[in-house]
């Protein structure tokens, strides 16, 4: 007599993993997937995974790349890679990671599209950042992008989620690293600061200069 068949195992879908109330600050999986496997192949990876810990690596691993899951993962994973990270292996690390962002699905057609229209400029590829915000984020705020006084961009963060202020402006820093791609996709040189976080109000800037 042939032997039973083995039972079949369901892989855990998105809902099974996190289920997230309409409403609910939420990030798409896929970017937290692709923090985790970036921070694999970083000689901290093991010790970043332990800061983070496993029932949340477990709870991103098990969505699909469409899922959302609540936006305090998001800030778990950012705070737990720049306070594990040395202060000169955070910056690149967010920088690179965006960098490679500019050729994936969710930000790709973005780009290409404000290159097409506005050409390789910064303040153009910058002005798209409230609809990639859309694109990974949802019910997380707002985000508007604005001339500075004296020259350059301001990016203003309204509604934040409160995990994403709860500990200070670490999460915006993230942010900033990141958007120092840029510059490096563009060729200019310029920096990005953190210039204001007020947790009490769930808001912040980003100051572009260039």
């Amino acid at each position: 007599m042939d032997a039973p068949p083995p039972p079949r195992v369901r892989r855990p879908t998105g809902l099974d993993v996190l289920p997230v109330a309409p409403g609910q600050p939420r990030v798409r999986a896929r970017h937290l997937k692709t923090l985790l496997e970036a921070i694999d192949q970083h000689a901290a990876g093991e010790r970043v995974r332990r800061a983070i810990g496993p029932e949340p690596c477990d709870r991103i691993a098990g969505a699909s790349a469409v899922d959302w899951l609540p936006a305090e993962l998001d800030a778990l994973v950012s705070e737990s890679i720049a306070h594990t990270l040395s202060p000169r292996q955070a910056p690149p690390f967010f920088h690179d990671l965006a960098l490679l962002s500019f050729d994936r699905p969710l930000l790709r057609p973005i780009a290409t599209a404000a290159v097409a229209l506005f050409g390789l400029d910064v303040g153009s590829l910058a002005r798209q950042v409230p609809r990639a915000w859309g694109q990974i984020f949802a019910a997380c705020g707002t985000v508007t992008v604005d001339a500075a006084e004296g020259g350059g961009l301001v990016l203003r963060f309204e509604d934040l989620p409160l995990a994403f202020v709860r500990r200070g402006d670490v999460w915006l820093q993230c942010f900033a690293w990141s958007a120092r791609a840029l510059f490096t996709v563009t060729r200019q040189a310029g920096k990005v600061a953190v210039v204001a976080c007020q947790p009490a109000r769930r808001r912040g800037e980003l100051h572009l200069t260039w």
